[in-house]
């Protein structure tokens, strides 16, 4: 082939990609006109839910709090604190702490349980002998000792407020076919520095926006991991917490979906938690999230496609759903075909630098625009326009080093057969500010 010709090709894979964003693009778009249309009524319809009485004390039903930990210190003493603060009638109850760990936080977590010794509340630190399927294996025995019915988890650094259960489980008992409910994370710690803001703008419009429209829409959710509360019924629906990948939250969802089962996020029931505010941290937690999401669409995608009750939209819209972090792999096969075909013949620039560098700026006023919109919608004007134009360009500037991080996580999730769980970690913010 002439360098003429592999210009050509590398040009040909540049303009594959950019049309790749552009359906990206107009995806996104219907999906904010779908948002828009079911607002209102979403909203609506979840204070309805949220306004239903719950039974008088004596017939509420037993729900154990998971809270899974590895070397978490001394934090899950208030981990556990919060949870045996939770307003719900003390014998029914129950917190397991799923305890992996290898250092003091046993130590710590046996403190705390004799602390709180005299409350009435059933509590149990639930060991293992390896960490076999990780936080998915943890969550697996812990059910398996108990024959309730309903799961609250939570992760160390997540604090629920006293009335979280009393709140969620008026919408989870008035609907028998609600696999779950979600509540959305805030975030302790957003304004710690540059890298927390850009976080939090990032997450403020998944939650806000992305999930909560896939909620009200009846297209499948996936549970974020922590902040909810899962009926059993359904977790065996969906085969139990496999932890067949490292998103187990995710591959839990889909499989209990694809049986007929579904989840709801509660916008207006907020979990305070805490954001990776180094860059080791947080590197390590989005290698973990795409490698994870990569290891569903492998796991779970194949069902989804087989499945002829399923009308072509869903499917459509599952396949987004998981993959919708191949947008970075795109974006880096758009950047390095250009860069190749104007090396080998830069005559090239005037017809294809400029559908390159507009379709990029397409993407990032779109990404400006769900960013904006999902923190007006949780937060008003409490940021103003300068300050939020400030932190999206740090989200930018991350996102930036965050497309050669997914390559390499795309990468390790097909070629790795079992990569390590390695968990974000946790400081134990206390000061509320958000």
């Amino acid at each position: 082939m002439t360098l003429d010709g592999l210009a050509s090709t590398f040009a040909a894979i540049a303009f594959a990609g950019c049309s790749a964003i552009g359906l990206f693009l107009v995806a996104k778009i219907l999906f904010v006109r779908l948002h828009l249309s079911l607002r209102g009524k979403g909203l609506a319809e979840e204070q309805r839910r949220l306004a239903a009485p719950l039974p008088a004390d004596e017939r509420l039903p037993h729900v154990v709090i998971q809270l899974p930990v590895y070397n978490e210190g001394e934090i899950v003493k208030r981990a556990i604190n919060a949870a045996a603060a939770l307003d719900w009638p003390k014998g029914k109850l129950h917190i397991q702490v799923c305890d992996d760990s290898t250092d003091d936080t046993t130590r710590f977590a046996q403190e705390a349980r004799q602390a709180l010794s005299g409350s009435g509340i059933d509590i149990s630190i639930i060991r293992r002998a390896s960490r076999t399927a990780f936080k998915a294996g943890s969550l697996r025995i812990a059910m398996d000792q108990v024959p309730h019915e309903y799961f609250a988890i939570f992760d160390a650094d997540y604090l629920p407020a006293r009335d979280f259960l009393r709140r969620a489980m008026t919408v989870l008992l008035v609907d028998s076919r609600l696999a779950f409910v979600q509540a959305r994370a805030e975030f302790l710690n957003r304004n710690e520095n540059v890298l927390t803001r850009a976080q939090a703008a990032e997450l403020d419009a998944h939650y806000a926006f992305e999930q909560a429209t896939r909620s009200w829409a009846g297209l499948p959710l996936p549970f974020n991991g922590t902040g909810g509360i899962w009926r059993r019924a359904a977790i065996e629906a969906g085969g139990g917490w496999q932890g067949k990948t490292l998103a187990e939250d995710m591959e839990l969802s889909y499989a209990a979906w694809l049986k007929g089962w579904r989840g709801i996020l509660l916008t207006s029931l907020a979990v305070p938690g805490e954001l990776p505010a180094d860059r080791k941290s947080w590197v390590s937690q989005q290698d973990r999230w795409l490698t994870g999401s990569a290891q569903v669409i492998r796991a779970v995608l194949p069902a989804i496609w087989r499945d002829r009750q399923l009308p072509w939209t869903k499917k459509i819209v599952s396949l987004g759903n998981i993959a919708m972090w191949w947008l970075s792999a795109a974006i880096n096969v758009v950047c390095v075909a250009t860069i190749c075909a104007l090396l080998l013949k830069p005559s090239l620039v005037e017809n294809l630098l400029p559908i390159v560098i507009g379709t990029l700026f397409c993407l990032v006023v779109m990404q400006f625009v769900e960013l904006r919109l999902g923190n007006l919608l949780l937060h008003g004007h409490r940021r103003s326009l300068p300050a939020f134009i400030g932190d999206f360009a740090l989200y930018i500037a991350f996102t930036l080093h965050k497309l050669w991080l997914h390559l390499f996580s795309l990468c390790k999730a097909f070629l790795v057969h079992a990569p390590e769980f390695v968990r974000t970690p946790k400081r134990g913010v206390e000061e509320n500010r958000f």
